[in-house]
């Protein structure tokens, strides 16, 4: 999987990811971001041996949730998951679509992380530091 990672963020160095990522989890109390910029995306939204990645997807054009629910069936898992929970085979990530994960390993909150596509990277870098500006242009 390719992809670009700057490590953590804050809300000083990158407020609008931060406020994606609250907007996305508004609940979440902690002071852990990420980001980092994939080509392709794969969901794993159960626990696993005290783990689990919580995980919602984002419209970058319009700024809506789209949850992982929303996971076409074809690409949705079908062996050992007799449940339908939401996991997928890698699958290219979308220009328009951001992917927000509350990250919980070990027990443990390691944060929100926003997973851009390659086409939004400048987001990181601060070419385009919001996404009204995108939205504007696009």
């Amino acid at each position: 999987m390719k992809y670009h990672d700057p490590g953590t963020i804050t809300k000083q160095s990158h407020p609008n990811l931060v406020a994606l990522a609250m907007k996305i989890f508004p609940d979440y109390r902690g002071r852990k971001f990420g980001a980092r910029v994939q080509e392709r995306y794969r969901v794993w939204d159960f626990w696993d041996g005290g783990s689990r990645t919580y995980t919602q997807f984002v419209d970058l054009r319009t700024g809506k949730t789209v949850p992982s629910g929303a996971i076409p069936e074809t690409l949705r898992q079908k062996a050992g998951n007799p449940f339908g929970l939401a996991i997928t085979d890698e699958f290219p990530l979308p220009e328009y679509l951001a992917v927000v994960e509350h990250r919980i390993s070990c027990g443990k909150d390691v944060g929100l992380r926003v997973i851009l596509p390659p086409t939004h990277q400048g987001m990181l870098t601060g070419d385009r530091p919001s996404l009204v500006s995108q939205t504007e242009e696009g």
